[in-house]
Formats: C-alpha cells, sequence, structure tokens
C-alpha cells in the first residue's frame, strides 16, 4: 500500500495534516487503521500543502470515489 510514508512526509507536514506529533506509535496506528483509500486522500492532501496540485489531483482521483473528490476538492480550495 502506497502512503504518505512513501513520500518522506516531515515531522511538520505531519503536524499541519494530521494535528498531533509523528512518534512510532501514530506511524504505527497510522497503519493500522488506514485502508487504500484514506491512503490516497492523504497523498492527495499532502501533494496540495507540498503547492502540487496535479499530484494531489492524481491520488484524489484514485479514490474513484466521486463524493470523496468533491469533498477533498471543496476543502482544499474553501478552507
Amino acid at each position: 500500500m502506497e502512503t504518505i510514508f512513501d513520500h518522506n512526509i516531515t515531522k511538520e507536514e505531519w503536524l499541519d495534516l494530521m494535528g498531533c506529533e509523528l512518534d512510532k506509535d501514530e506511524k504505527s496506528e497510522y497503519f493500522e487503521l488506514t485502508d487504500q483509500v484514506d491512503a490516497f486522500k492523504d497523498l492527495a492532501y499532502l501533494f496540495y500543502h507540498r503547492g502540487d496540485e496535479k499530484k494531489a489531483k492524481k491520488y484524489i482521483d484514485k479514490t474513484q470515489d466521486l463524493d470523496c473528490i468533491a469533498s477533498f476538492w471543496r476543502t482544499v480550495k474553501h478552507p
């Protein structure tokens, strides 16, 4: 499963996106609770946060969930 950890998420990015400090327990819990669809959503948020809207679109589209896709764009375009 591809996740944000495959793309070298920083501690600062983790804090911005997840709202808590990154430690080994958080990372372990992430893998326990995250399925591939959620991982794609997290990747989309990570790349949008990094300013790469093209990659964000690539990952959110991989969810193949129209409600999820619409919600993502509403969230990032209208914070």
